[in-house]
């Protein structure tokens, strides 16, 4: 069921409501079109709506306060529709629903859990930013058959890894799925994903081949990605030093914006770490460029990132060759 482009007037109606602080008619609106034209109808425009905001705040026409705001309506409604009738029951056993640490966009999985609890799964959702040791107790404490990965944001798929590491060390099959996975399987089977899914049809069919088949391999080696990681902080600050020496303007930043900026370069490192995780520049590269529209959208010259990327490559130690060279091509990719 396609939402949008042919329920534009429903999604913007809806985030008038939430714009007029109008929360009860936003959740009784969203009530009603699961009534009438059911629950994945309604979860499918809930959706929607969560991706209008999340270019409103991207384009800048949002603030992250209106995004907070427009994100709890639709968590709302969500919990709302969810108790209006249950599923048919029997399908795969118990399926765990998971975000990696450090990954707070849960809204996908937990419409997800819903939806896959209407087809007759037994699902459990566990929130945002699962600390891994902690992942790694209940997991081995309750045995899932099969444990659902939800990822949103392409720099947490190192932590998505540590997740499938964590799960298939207690002998449980992983299913991944999310925007950061991208638009195939590759990314997933990088990280030794059991398989991906972009649909709720096709997850809960994985569900029911993976339990008890054979766990998958990684098809990339992690050792380049977590030795960046663990000098990640140290390169951080040396590239803060030498952007201070380069860039004159950097010594009128007030904190907030030295605490932007040093964010920014780790953010950089992180989306590189990704790259390197599942040897696929467009990770980088895609971060880059949109990086570069909000660093211009907020009045700084558009040679601040060329130059940040270059201070970064000149402060990388040699031994990270593969980090220095998506660094080379992400530059080179800029517009």
């Amino acid at each position: 069921m396609n939402i949008a482009g042919t329920h534009d007037e429903e999604v913007e109606a809806l985030l008038g409501l939430v714009e007029e602080h109008r929360r009860d008619d936003f959740v009784a609106s969203v009530e009603a079109s699961a009534t009438t034209h059911g629950f994945e109808f309604a979860t499918e425009l809930l959706a929607a709506v969560q991706r209008e905001v999340g270019r409103r705040w991207q384009d800048r026409q949002w603030t992250v306060a209106d995004e907070h705001a427009a994100t709890a309506a639709v968590d709302q409604a969500l919990s709302a529709i969810a108790r209006l009738g249950a599923g048919p029951a029997g399908r795969t056993g118990r399926i765990f629903v998971v975000c990696a640490e450090d990954e707070w966009h849960v809204l996908p999985a937990r419409m997800f859990a819903e939806r896959v609890r209407r087809l007759g799964c037994e699902a459990v959702f566990l929130g945002g930013s699962i600390p891994h040791d902690h992942l790694a107790i209940y997991v081995e404490t309750h045995s899932p058959s099969v444990v659902a990965l939800s990822t949103s944001i392409s720099m947490h798929l190192p932590g998505a890894r540590q997740v499938i590491d964590i799960c298939h060390a207690a002998g449980v099959p992983v299913v991944a799925g999310g925007s950061a996975f991208g638009i195939d399987d590759r990314r997933a089977r990088a990280i030794g994903a059991d398989g991906w899914a972009d649909s709720i049809q096709t997850a809960v069919a994985l569900f029911d081949s993976v339990v008890g088949a054979p766990l998958a391999d990684a098809d990339v080696d992690p050792t380049a990605q977590q030795a960046l990681a663990r000098q990640r902080p140290v390169i951080v600050e040396s590239a803060m030093d030498l952007l201070a020496r380069r860039l004159p303007i950097v010594d009128r930043f007030d904190e907030a914006q030295l605490r932007r900026t040093r964010e920014d370069f780790g953010y950089i490192l992180r989306f590189v770490e990704a790259t390197l995780a599942t040897a696929d520049q467009t990770i980088v590269d895609d971060f880059l460029q949109w990086l570069g529209d909000v660093l211009t959208a907020v009045g700084l010259p558009s040679t601040v990132l060329p130059l940040s990327l270059d201070v970064l490559r000149e402060v990388l130690p040699d031994e990270h060759a593969e980090a220095l060279e998506a660094l080379a091509l992400g530059r080179a990719h800029l517009h």
